[in-house]
């Protein structure tokens, strides 16, 4: 989990506070800024959690977020079973990007 840190922006900083408040929506945008690298040094396993604290509270784009890690490999061991799982919650509740990449594994025969 994320400490505070004087030397981070102070948009980050705001982020930060609201996701450790139980924030889906924030928990997502810090998974956001810790995959790209935006304010943050680039760490997937950070954004990886944070993803999963969103995703746990049904928030599709994170769910749709945390399938790509998962898909790819990246910050969390490589699955298309999970990826599958994580694509579907999201396209379940009309997610558009979550529909496609479920559709894609599925046109690929993945997960």
């Amino acid at each position: 989990m994320s400490e505070h840190n004087p030397e981070l922006p102070l948009e980050i900083q705001a982020l930060i506070e609201k996701a450790q408040g139980g924030d889906a929506e924030a928990q997502t945008e810090l998974g956001l800024a810790y995959y790209f690298g935006e304010g943050v040094e680039q760490n997937y396993q950070q954004a990886a959690y944070w993803f999963t604290q969103a995703a746990e509270q049904d928030y599709p784009i994170a769910q749709c977020s945390l399938g790509v890690l998962y898909e790819l490999g990246q910050g969390v061991a490589q699955s298309d079973e999970k990826a599958v799982e994580y694509y579907q919650l999201a396209a379940e509740q009309g997610d558009a990007r979550g529909q496609c990449n479920l559709g894609l594994m599925y046109l690929q025969g993945k997960g």
